[in-house]
């Protein structure tokens, strides 16, 4: 997602879709302004859901940038099943249309919509930074990742490092991913189904200090063992945001400070950078 911005609102809201190697815009009205748009996933009828963190809002809109759903109040954050504060992301379910919001930076926790947007459930409680933190705590939720076939919704928990997955009907804890290589700071986590299934993230910088390096993993789903690391080959992240992978095990990577698109495809074992698109 690309934008301009000026005092309030982003002079131009435009959603960027990629089609091999061409760029179709799709550009929102002012029946969508956002002011800071920050998670965007796609569902199986190619309408985009978007979370903005200055408006505490949830949008579902449709390929063309009509606007189909919104939820929470414009500039109001809360911890109530009306309101947000902050969300981050949204992953929804194929099989059923339920959806579920990261909420996000304030809230630590994970809220379950209906296909219509009424409220189902919600779980997690924000971690200690002073304390291990326990299964179902998170530190910023940062992004979702949702598998099909098994009904399960894994998700990034920023600040402690790790990815949680859990069933998504429920909000069960079932297990954490976590590896020394990820270092302090999770933020975006994909699946596909490839190869038994597939997981793939991609860390951060910590806070204070240097850490491990920035870059992305590939992780065997149903044992979480890391399959293979990668990053851009003469470039480096500077502060990677987001990650989707396509079945065809095509990955791509936000990255908020380089203002840019990396893309990376298999070769051999491996995945090795392709290409990237500058904002």
């Amino acid at each position: 997602m690309m934008w301009q911005s000026c005092w309030g609102s982003l002079v131009a809201s435009v959603l960027l879709i990629f089609v091999n190697e061409t760029v179709k815009l799709t550009i929102c009205t002012s029946h969508c302004s956002f002011y800071l748009p920050h998670g965007i996933s796609t569902d199986k009828n190619d309408n985009f859901w978007v979370t903005d963190v200055a408006l505490h809002q949830v949008y579902k809109l449709e390929s063309n940038g009509d606007r189909l759903l919104v939820l929470g109040q414009a500039f109001q954050p809360g911890s109530d099943k009306n309101h947000f504060c902050k969300p981050t992301d949204v992953a929804v379910d194929p099989l059923t249309g339920n959806f579920y919001v990261a909420d996000g930076y304030c809230n630590s926790r994970i809220i379950q919509f209906s296909p219509e947007g009424k409220f189902i459930m919600q779980w997690g409680e924000e971690s200690s930074p002073s304390e291990i933190p326990k299964p179902g705590q998170f530190f910023i939720p940062h992004s979702l990742a949702f598998v099909p076939a098994l009904g399960q919704l894994c998700v990034a928990d920023r600040e402690n490092g790790r990815i949680q997955c859990f069933t998504a009907q429920s909000g069960e804890f079932l297990r954490e991913i976590r590896h020394p290589e990820f270092g302090e700071r999770l933020f975006a986590v994909s699946y596909t189904p490839n190869n038994g299934g597939l997981l793939y993230a991609i860390n951060g910088e910590p806070l204070v200090g240097r850490g491990v390096p920035v870059q992305g993993f590939v992780l065997n789903f149903t044992t979480g063992e890391l399959l293979d690391i990668f990053k851009p080959s003469n470039q480096k992240f500077l502060m990677p945001h987001a990650i989707v992978a396509a079945d065809d095990k095509t990955v791509f990577v936000g990255d908020i400070q380089a203002s840019r698109v990396w893309k990376f495809v298999p070769a051999e074992s491996k995945l090795s950078f392709d290409s990237l698109y500058s904002c």
